[in-house]
């Protein structure tokens, strides 16, 4: 080798030469000269000196340079909002392709809706400035634009993200309309193009053969974000926080921001939701996942390895919101991520770990009604009931989880004043296998793994003659699921919705053994 040749010639040891060699080498293979280090080096400084002082437009800017890749998009959302920086809808009567900037605010830009291309954005637009007006509803749109570039796709991509709220309907109600907005668009298309005028003549005439909007029923909220997410990368106009909040709040968790402040082998427990994934192989080739975590208070990342992946991987890639478990692992820049060990979805959290639920009831305001309804609640969800996501279409599923049944607790509890009772029911004996796992494994035939929730007390605070009551029935509870949920929250004369769970305890942490020198 000429480059030791030389070295030795030069005096200097060979194992000195070979050494320095090598890093040589390894340099190589990624290196560049000063110059170019110095261009990187300004554009750096540069770029961060934009995100310090103008953080909206330095994001909206990114984004749309990263449009069509949806992944890049949902990290860098992720970006936006640890910045605390708002991102507004989309709108059909303000198109535009890539992200802009209005009072500090990201607006989202049409061109990064999944099966929304640039090209049918500015047919859109162009169509819009050439009418002079907004879009007044869907047949409106469909009449107008050329549904040859603005096609079905691209129209129930529109509807899911929201594009389209403004108009006259809802999201569930635009899509079931869609065969008759775009028939009445073709045939306009066509009586257009064979110069065929209506016999009544003038615009007038169009809004006389309009077709209407037939009624349905709106999408189940959580159905609703669950397209909308699929159709922009995240969730923009709500979050399936809300429809369980009275859950979250009281369960004894942690948050994102808590465990960034958190040491290495601390235990956490923490709800919220998957916003992202990567997939990667171990050594051992076995696929495991890198994901960042969000809550109200921030994201963070998580690790979930080979072992859990495979049992847990349907729950990573959902919508749902997810109770994780998990050690504080501190990487090497002090940054914290969680080694995932436990995952739950949140319906099973509510069916199964909830002692109890306490509800604080206005007499006078609930009247005949406001009993009867709770009548009706004792009589629905008096039983262990099915714990199993929403779905958009219904699909068989197959119950393997039995609920032990309750034992009876006290009389009706009249005491003034007495405390909250703890639960009296036996705890569930479920077998809680995770969602995605099948019957038998690689069988495509397996039904859907179906979660029984167990009944538990019901406390009603009422007040009588200036005293406080608390009231709880004999033997008759409710089974706690998202439906009996949101009608407790009806009742009438409800002022105050609470209740109370507790998670499993922490695993005890494995002792890792090293070898080597001492």
């Amino acid at each position: 080798m000429k480059f030791l040749e030389g070295a030795a010639k030069g005096g200097f040891q060979e194992h000195v030469a070979r050494a320095i060699y090598e890093e040589m080498e390894f340099f190589a293979q990624y290196g560049f000269n000063k110059s170019h280090s110095a261009a990187y080096a300004l554009l750096s400084i540069q770029t961060a000196w934009l995100k310090a002082h103008y953080p909206a437009e330095f994001m909206a800017a990114t984004m749309s340079t990263e449009m069509r890749k949806s992944d890049r998009i949902t990290q860098l959302i992720d970006e936006v909002k640890a910045l605390g920086i708002r991102i507004c809808p989309p709108d059909i009567n303000q198109p535009r392709s890539q992200f802009g900037v209005r009072d500090g605010e990201v607006i989202f830009g049409m061109g990064a809706v999944k099966g929304v291309g640039s090209a049918a954005i500015e047919i859109i637009a162009a169509c819009r400035e050439e009418l002079g007006r907004d879009f007044t509803d869907l047949f409106d749109l469909c009449e107008n634009v050329d549904l040859q570039k603005v096609n079905r796709k691209v129209l129930e991509g529109l509807i899911n993200s929201g594009a389209m709220d403004r108009l006259p309907g809802h999201r569930n109600q635009l899509l079931q309309n869609l065969d008759k907005g775009i028939a009445f668009g073709q045939k306009a298309a066509r009586d257009r193009a064979g110069g065929q005028a209506s016999l009544f003549g003038g615009s007038a005439a169009a809004d006389v053969l309009k077709p209407t909007l037939s009624d349905c029923e709106p999408f189940d909220p959580l159905v609703q974000l669950s397209r909308e997410r699929a159709a922009v990368g995240f969730f923009l106009s709500g979050h399936p926080f809300h429809e369980y909040r009275e859950l979250i709040d009281c369960l004894p968790t942690s948050t994102c921001a808590g465990a960034h402040r958190r040491g290495e082998g601390t235990w956490v427990d923490l709800v919220g939701v998957v916003t992202s994934q990567t997939k990667h192989r171990d050594r051992h080739k076995r696929l495991y996942a890198r994901a960042n975590f969000e809550d109200r208070t921030g994201v963070v990342p998580l690790t979930i390895y080979s072992r859990q992946y495979d049992q847990v991987v349907d729950l990573i890639e959902s919508d749902s919101v997810l109770v994780i478990g998990g050690r504080v692992q501190v990487r090497s820049d002090e940054s914290r991520e969680i080694v995932v060990d436990r995952v739950t979805r949140i319906d099973e959290v509510m069916g199964l770990w909830v002692k109890d639920i306490f509800l604080r009831i206005d007499l006078e305001q609930a009247g005949r009604r406001g009993m009867e309804e709770l009548g009706s609640l004792f009589e629905t969800y008096g039983a262990p009931c099915a714990l199993h996501p929403l779905r958009q279409e219904e699909e068989p599923v197959v119950t393997v989880a039995v609920a032990a049944p309750t034992r009876g607790v006290t009389q009706t509890d009249m005491l003034p004043g007495a405390p909250v009772p703890a639960a009296a029911a036996k705890p569930a004996e479920a077998l809680t296998m995770p969602i995605g796992e099948g019957i038998q494994d690689g069988d495509p035939d397996a039904l859907p793994v179906e979660i029984l929730a167990r009944p538990v007390p019901l406390v009603i605070e009422v007040e009588r003659e200036g005293k406080t009551w608390l009231l709880k029935s004999e033997g008759r509870n409710i089974a706690l699921t998202l439906e009996s949920l949101r009608r407790l929250r009806q009742v009438p004369g409800t002022a105050e919705l609470r209740l109370r769970a507790t998670l499993p305890a922490a695993p005890a942490q494995q002792q890792r053994w090293f070898q080597g020198r001492g």
